[in-house]
């Protein structure tokens, strides 16, 4: 399909600004086409006919015969034809007979080859528009998107009327059948409910819940998460258990933006169904969008955090332990250079300051980093118990799974030590401080690898939301993980920001 003359399908008029560009593509014809119609025609009809051609290649519909053409065509075409050229004109009156000029028309379509709509290509066009609804039920968008279906197809453009007919029988099909499905997944008590508790005021406020789930997120911080959390809940309590597979993803963002940018005083004004319809796919979608905003922020927050005591492990551990490395040899040399020492006491000494318990000769910079994040539970702790509220889920081998519901038991018991035998396996380095004597410090670090690798099976998919869309499940998420990203780091987090739990069961 040609780009550059999609603006113009359907006019039966001359835009106002044609460009050269335009006028060469559309009213240039090649040696062949002039002696074809020179062949059909006479000379004082070839401009005519010319034109005719020409305006069915830029618009795809036959030119008003009463519509003005501009100068610029008329001299472009006479340049071509070499024939006198009117300065103002109309298709009318370039001919004398009307018969003619329909005559002309046919044969410009034929020679174009363009086919009238007929039965199943009305049939064809309309699954091409069942499949746009997925995208926007603009009546505007669904009919340029049929003028250009038509267009590709080598299809005559039918009127706008009879275009318009098409979407609007479209779009009632379509609104019925989702409706009819909502209505399959839910009762009608509960639909009713959803619309209302929208709709109504916020207990102790002036705005209504429609307009508290609307308002965006603020900063990038774990207030701005907890307060993305009270929104899912209140959701999920209100709507967690339905589920809409039957209208698909794609209508479901269409409906719910169209429910987001209606005012409240306007609702009663709409159809019912139309009404259930939006308000139900509005809470669905707002649902999975609070979902991937928060894992999406977590995984954020996560990498900060790793940040910051990446930041001060080199300030205050590193230089530290450079140093001390500094004074151990400097007290080697010492040893090595004392006449009064013998080699057995020497060694010995040596060897003791080169004990792995020793402080002089612990740690790298990776542990410095895991020294830092053991500290204290300020950090990390609320960020794996807001992780716990969400219905995270994945497979029942899944070990970072297992790590946090062995968290959860831990925070519900109010234990401030990690028992014994813990699931960490997979914790590596970490390991050591996990299975160490001081039972304290073992669960700071079982905090601490379990949210790291938590954000990489966030990133791999291995662990996933039941609600989100970027979040999802796999095995039922045709789209690669990659595109689902890009994608939504590219429309909901414009700079750097990249976009859950019952308990887990099989």
């Amino acid at each position: 399909m040609r780009r550059w003359g999609l603006a113009y399908l359907g006019r039966s008029t001359f835009p106002k600004g044609l460009s050269e560009f335009e006028l060469q593509r559309a009213f240039t014809f090649t040696h062949r086409e002039r002696r074809d119609m020179r062949k059909a025609f006479r000379v004082r009809y070839q401009l005519a006919a010319a034109l005719q051609l020409g305006f069915l290649r830029l618009t795809g519909i036959s030119l008003a015969s009463v519509a003005y053409v501009p100068t610029l065509v008329l001299h472009h075409l006479g340049r071509q034809f070499r024939g006198p050229v009117p300065d103002l004109a109309t298709l009318r009156a370039l001919y004398r007979r009307r018969p003619t000029r329909f005559e002309h028309r046919r044969w410009a379509i034929d020679y174009l080859g363009l086919m009238k709509l007929d039965e199943r290509a009305e049939i064809n066009l309309q699954q091409a528009l069942r499949e746009r609804t997925h995208g926007t039920l603009s009546r505007a968008r669904m009919e340029q998107h049929a003028r250009e279906w038509l267009h590709g197809r080598c299809y005559l453009l039918p009127s706008r009327r009879r275009i318009g007919r098409q979407v609007r029988g479209v779009i009632r099909a379509v609104e019925g059948d989702d409706h009819r499905e909502l209505q399959r997944r839910m009762r009608p008590g509960l639909v009713q409910g959803v619309l209302q508790a929208l709709v109504a005021p916020r207990p102790g406020g002036s705005i209504t819940a429609l307009e508290w789930l609307r308002r965006a997120p603020r900063r990038r911080s774990l207030k701005t998460m907890r307060e993305l959390h009270k929104k899912y809940g209140w959701l999920e309590r209100l709507l967690g258990h339905v589920s809409l597979q039957g209208i698909p993803r794609g209508r479901q963002r269409v409906y719910a933006r169209r429910f987001r940018r209606r005012r409240t005083a306007d609702l009663p004004r709409l159809a019912s169904m139309r009404r259930e319809l939006e308000a139900v796919c509005f809470a669905a979608v707002t649902l999975a969008t609070l979902t991937d905003d928060l894992l999406r922020l977590a995984e954020m927050r996560i990498a900060a955090i790793w940040r910051w005591a990446h930041t001060i492990a080199a300030e205050q551990l590193t230089p530290q332990r450079v140093y001390g490395r500094g004074e151990l040899l400097a007290e080697i040399r010492r040893l090595i250079a004392d006449p009064c020492l013998s080699d057995t006491a020497c060694r010995s000494q040596i060897s003791t300051l080169l004990s792995p318990t020793s402080s002089a000769a612990r740690n790298s910079r990776a542990a410095d980093v895991r020294q830092v994040l053991c500290r204290n539970a300020r950090r990390i702790r609320p960020l794996i118990e807001l992780l716990l509220k969400l219905k995270l889920r994945a497979d029942s081998d899944h070990e970072p799974r297992h790590a946090l519901e062995w968290l959860r038991v831990i925070y519900e018991d109010r234990q401030d030590e990690l028992w014994p035998e813990p699931p960490a396996k997979w914790a590596g380095r970490w390991q050591s401080m996990i299975t160490g004597s001081d039972r304290r410090l073992a669960l700071r670090a079982f905090e601490a690898a379990t949210l790291w690798a938590v954000r990489r099976s966030l990133r791999n998919g291995s662990l996933w939301s039941p609600y989100g869309d970027e979040f999802s499940d796999p095995a039922r998420n045709l789209m690669p993980l990659s595109v689902w990203r890009s994608q939504a780091y590219g429309y909901r987090f414009r700079k750097n920001l990249p976009e859950s739990a019952q308990v887990y069961t099989d």
